[in-house]
């Protein structure tokens, strides 16, 4: 599996640099995962028409970001293609573009689960999802039902100003949707997935137990407003930096 990492300014230079990782792996399953800025959904569209008019048979998928590296510098406001090529051509990649709520949720895991079921090549799932008043707690519920031996990954999907809940993903098969999720499911004979949690975290401060909550809102720690106890300890005000800070 290589992997290859392209920026995207204009249509000609990006035409350019797909047709020739086109001409380089031929019959090969390829795959391109699109970080973009919320601001700039006309420039993605843009590579979207080229990858379909130019690399029909690259599937593709992405979401919406707080920012991109770049030759290992941070860049905000870029649109990044991160081209994946699976050089093993029994691969198989099938994605599953969902639209739903705290209400629906429940149906959108029962049916990845149906159809990971029915596919037993399936062996990694990568999951991009919005959270937008949502918790993925429920989702890591509902997929520990699945094959112990599926590799489950992924992430959610920024703003550039991560006070804002404004959010999407995009796929071959679908539009922007600000409230969904995708599933990309992996497989094939030679194809090995392995996960981990790596946090550069460390736990500080006082253990408290969360007394309150519903869905992703935390309302209550040992029976204090969350909010005073975030003041008391960390000196956060309640303002509209509160989310940043």
């Amino acid at each position: 599996m290589k992997q290859i990492q392209l920026i995207f300014s204009c249509e000609d230079t990006f035409r350019k640099d797909i047709l020739h990782i086109r001409s380089q792996y031929p019959d090969f399953t390829v795959n391109f995962q699109i970080f973009y800025d919320k601001a700039r959904h006309n420039d993605v569209k843009k590579l979207v028409r080229v990858l379909k008019t130019d690399y029909p048979e690259a599937s593709f998928f992405g979401c919406s970001s707080y920012a991109n590296i770049k030759e290992g510098t941070i860049e905000s406001g870029t649109i990044e293609a991160v081209c994946t090529v699976f050089e093993r051509k029994d691969t198989q990649l099938k994605i599953l573009h969902y639209s739903f709520n705290n209400d629906t949720q429940n149906e959108v895991c029962n049916d990845v689960l149906r159809i990971v079921a029915e596919n037993p090549w399936v062996k990694g799932i990568e999951m991009l999802i919005t959270l937008r008043n949502m918790s993925a707690t429920y989702f890591c519920d509902k997929l520990s039902d699945m094959r112990s031996d599926i590799a489950v990954f992924g992430g959610c999907a920024f703003n550039k100003n991560l006070n804002k809940k404004d959010v999407d993903i995009m796929s071959e098969e679908g539009e922007f949707i600000d409230e969904g999720a995708i599933f990309v499911l992996y497989g094939g004979k030679d194809l090995h997935r392995w996960t981990a949690l790596i946090s550069g975290w460390k736990p500080l401060g006082k253990k408290m137990k969360v007394t309150r909550a519903e869905g992703n809102h935390l309302y209550e720690l040992d029976g204090e407003p969350a909010y005073d106890v975030y003041h008391k300890y960390l000196i956060i005000e309640n303002d509209r930096y509160f989310y940043r800070n």
